[in-house]
């Protein structure tokens, strides 16, 4: 393991950003109260974990849901206790997010009644994964480092279309830009959401609730997308150095998707975004 470095790598490509702030909330729901047998759970549960490296997730995976064609959730656990929820979808197939009215959530048995109303009851493996988390210490540092985002030095010429392999702005949206905001950068009290940019970076953060929502833009190359948590060592209550607990996702980004990971609790995470084209839009968002 590594130490814990602030360091923005040079290889990476560069982008913009703005802050605004606003807050809502999650109402819970129950779990349905005992058990119930593997039988007669829903066909998308994972009764079996599995590690998802295949596709650049390095996490147990403890359920997935299909919405549509093209749109799917999932819930993965990074090390006991460290959960997360993943929501992938295309811009082009009128599907909208479905986690983005959930926040904040106090677990994920609590996401997965909201997804499966008519279930009497949650899968063991979110159940036991729930309870880990649990156990895990709050985390009350603030965010340590502040998002930023670079401009992308891709050429205009490249970046317009005009030659190369980046795509042109093909429905003069300001590749997605306008529609990626309206229906992604809502939610939190703090937002940052930068769009046709090169790199974004959030900085290391443990909050309540966060969510890290990412498009890529452009229509024929992907950017790409890498998050990580780091696990701290404490002496008599005091912090000696935090290290990298293990890269949590790395993976591309295909064009015109949108990828979003939501944290409950989140403890030490941090999130890199990069796109080849300089079309990534991103949306930060945050409830301390």
């Amino acid at each position: 393991m590594k130490p814990y470095r602030t360091i923005r790598t040079a290889a990476l490509i560069p982008l913009a950003s703005s802050f605004l702030s606003m807050g809502c909330s999650f109402a819970s729901q129950p779990t349905g109260g005992s058990e119930p047998p593997a039988s007669t759970l829903p066909e998308t549960a994972a009764n079996d974990t599995k590690t998802n490296a295949a596709t650049g997730i390095h996490g147990t995976l403890l359920y997935t849901k299909t919405i549509g064609p093209l749109h799917a959730i999932d819930f993965y656990e990074f090390g006991a206790g460290v959960t997360a929820v993943h929501e992938s979808l295309s811009i082009d197939n009128g599907e909208v997010p479905v986690i983005r009215s959930k926040v904040p959530f106090p677990s994920l048995a609590d996401v997965y009644m909201e997804l499966n109303p008519e279930s009497k009851g949650v899968p063991t493996d979110v159940l036991e994964a729930d309870r880990r988390a649990a156990l895990l210490p709050q985390v009350t540092e603030s965010q340590a480092v502040a998002p930023v985002s670079h401009v992308s030095p891709v050429a205009q010429e490249i970046a317009s279309g005009a030659s190369g392999t980046c795509s042109g702005d093909y429905y003069n949206d300001n590749y997605g830009a306008s529609w990626f905001l309206n229906n992604f950068c809502t939610q939190g009290n703090f937002r940052w959401c930068p769009t046709n940019t090169g790199w974004t970076d959030s900085g290391r953060f443990s909050l309540n609730w966060a969510q890290w929502n990412q498009m890529e833009g452009d229509f024929n190359l992907p950017g790409h997308i890498t998050g990580w948590h780091y696990d701290c060592i404490r002496i008599l209550g005091v912090n000696t150095g935090c290290y990298s607990g293990g890269n949590d996702f790395d993976y591309d980004v295909i064009p015109r998707r949108i990828e979003t990971w939501t944290w409950s609790n989140a403890s030490r995470v941090e999130v890199h975004g990069s796109s080849q084209c300089g079309h990534d839009h991103t949306a930060f968002l945050q409830s301390p």
